[in-house]
């Protein structure tokens, strides 16, 4: 069943990012052209603005899951309202300072930006776009957290796949009538409210829940842990960017963009199957079931490597006949950058190695435990790429990154490995030269048959990428066949009963 629920949540997943990246593309161009560049740039700020209120929300997710882990994984239906309970109170109470905050932004924002629209047009317009989130902190967050504990977060995934065609089609149509801006934001805003109040009904359906009991605030007391991490990660993530516009260049941002693009595709790629499975972890953690856990996290790993082997390799043989295609015409800059692109790429497959190793912390709930680790690795980051971003630009900052995300893997691996699942940490050192095999033997391959990749079109560059996927991954093939056959039986096994069972 609770791999079952993680294929579900996987797919679900899956098409939602497919329709949100479509409707991304589309949607933008119909307001752009319908209201201007001027209009779509205060929509965007405003948004921007709005947003940053959630940096009060920061840790309380994780360790409500944690606690839910514990209470579902017993069938504690009064525990769970507990937790519930607490974790809705607290919801409400950003509420209000969200409250405040509109307020307080709907009479000083139109003041100190530059718009087309008057200052009370643009109030107007901060109010409609707030609704939508203002909805999703009194009626959505809390049965959300419910749901992705209890791997039932399709249902919402659904919901919100719904709610987010229907607005798109509404306001194109809106658009396409001559409707005004406030309208169309309306209709959008609308969407993001409708979701979480249709959650709402459906989790009373579904659940017994009762939040007039006694609220368990114990189950956010590790929420300071987990802020502290979440903040580190958030410095470690953004430090390229800020150091490259401090002291490089802007030009030097846009070449780290225009990498970025490729490399958090491949990491929201990666997300799709591996945000359904903390909660599995999580429930086995809590009921102790040791093999279980075990087998699960060795299966989960072998996808994750034969991912970074075939995906990453792949793109290091293709990002630069990909940026080389997308910037055509372009000379201000240099953007084939060579070294930066073969270190952004090891850098990214470390954060995606390391994945296992974080997902299991989580679910596991040791915030604390590792959040000395998270303050070290932002540091490692700041310091290196510090040192290293006025001799080295673009290269440096990627060195620093790649560093502090080596060290990072390593110190989840470990910690995994001898405080959860009582494992050796020789398995993740063999999984480790397991990946450099094959990136080793990929080399090899393309240097003596002097392959090159053509790339004068996209149909050029799309037809090769075809090639070089499946020469790397006949390569893995052959690995996993020499050396994990057991965790390929595991996983067609997996799959076949999940096919069967659907």
């Amino acid at each position: 069943m609770r791999s079952r629920k993680a294929f579900y949540n996987m797919v679900s997943s899956s098409v939602l990012e497919f329709v949100t990246l479509i409707i991304g593309l589309i949607l933008p161009r119909f307001l752009l052209q319908a209201f201007g560049s001027s209009n779509n740039g205060l929509v965007a700020s405003i948004s921007q603005f709005l947003n940053y209120i959630s940096v009060l929300t920061i840790g309380v997710a994780g360790p409500t899951r944690v606690a839910l882990y514990k209470t579902l994984s017993k069938n504690d239906m009064a525990g769970t309202n507990a937790v519930l309970r607490a974790t809705r109170n607290f919801y409400r109470k950003l509420c209000k300072i969200f409250l405040i905050y509109i307020v307080v932004l709907a009479f000083t924002f139109p003041f100190i930006v530059e718009s087309e629209l008057g200052w009370y047009e643009v109030s107007l317009l901060i109010i409609i776009i707030a609704t939508g989130i203002i909805s999703e902190y009194f009626f959505g967050f809390t049965y959300e957290n419910l749901l992705n504990a209890d791997q039932t977060s399709y249902i919402f995934t659904f919901i919100k796949l719904g709610c987010k065609v229907a607005s798109a089609f509404l306001a194109i149509f809106l658009i396409n009538r001559g409707a005004s801006l406030f309208a169309v934001q309306l209709c959008i805003s609308m969407s993001l409210a409708i979701s979480p109040i249709i959650l709402s009904m459906l989790v009373k359906k579904k659940y017994t829940i009762d939040l007039n009991v006694e609220p368990d605030y114990s189950a956010l007391s590790q929420r300071k842990d987990a802020a502290a991490s979440s903040i580190a990660n958030i410095v470690h993530a953004r430090t390229d960017i800020v150091l490259l516009t401090l002291f490089a260049s802007t030009a030097y941002v846009s070449v780290y963009s225009i990498y970025m693009i490729v490399m958090n595709g491949l990491l929201r790629l990666m997300s799709v199957f591996t945000g359904a499975l903390e909660a599995p972890f999580g429930k086995m953690y809590a009921g102790h079931e040791t093999e279980s856990l075990q087998k699960g996290i060795r299966l989960y790993e072998f996808i994750i490597y034969t991912f970074v082997a075939v995906v990453f390799t792949t793109t290091g043989f293709m990002i630069l006949p990909f940026v080389s295609l997308y910037t055509k015409g372009v000379t201000d800059v240099e953007y084939i950058q060579p070294l930066f692109a073969i270190l952004l790429t090891a850098a990214t497959a470390m954060q995606c190695i390391r994945q296992p190793y974080l997902t299991m912390v989580q679910a596991a709930g040791k915030y604390k435990e590792n959040k000395v680790g998270n303050f070290i690795e932002a540091g490692l980051n700041i310091g290196l790429s510090l040192a290293l971003v006025i001799p080295l630009g673009l290269v440096g900052v990627t060195i620093g990154t790649l560093v502090a995300n080596l060290f990072r893997t390593i110190l989840y691996a470990v910690y995994m490995s001898k405080n959860l699942i009582k494992r050796s940490i020789r398995e993740v050192f063999m999984r480790f030269i397991w990946v450099i095999a094959i990136v080793g033997l990929s080399i090899g391959l393309g240097t003596v048959t002097r392959y090159t990749v053509r790339y004068d079109t996209w149909l050029e560059w799309i037809l090769s990428g075809f090639v070089v996927v499946a020469g790397v991954g006949t390569i893995a093939a052959a690995m996993s066949f020499l050396f994990y056959k057991d965790d390929i039986k595991a996983l067609f096994s997996l799959m076949k009963g999940l096919i069967r069972k659907s």
